[in-house]
């Protein structure tokens, strides 16, 4: 993925299966599989929380992705 995507909407109807697949999906590396460092940017003007995924064990660039509040 490259670093300079812009931030995507979370849609969680992409993610199918049990909880630990589900949460290795979404937090673990799909390159190496190590943990993710994640950053969250809440913006309660727009009721958004922008996240950040950032692999520090290998060279995977960034995922970005917008929540959306209710």
């Amino acid at each position: 993925m490259s670093s300079s995507k812009d931030y995507e909407f979370e849609a969680f109807e992409k993610y199918y299966g049990d909880e630990t697949t589900v949460r290795k999906t979404i937090e673990n590396c799909p390159c190496c599989g190590s943990k993710f460092a994640i950053t969250h940017y809440p913006d309660s003007g727009n009721l958004i929380v922008q996240e950040t995924f950032r692999c520090l064990d290998c060279d995977f660039g960034q995922k970005k992705v917008i929540h959306i509040l209710n």
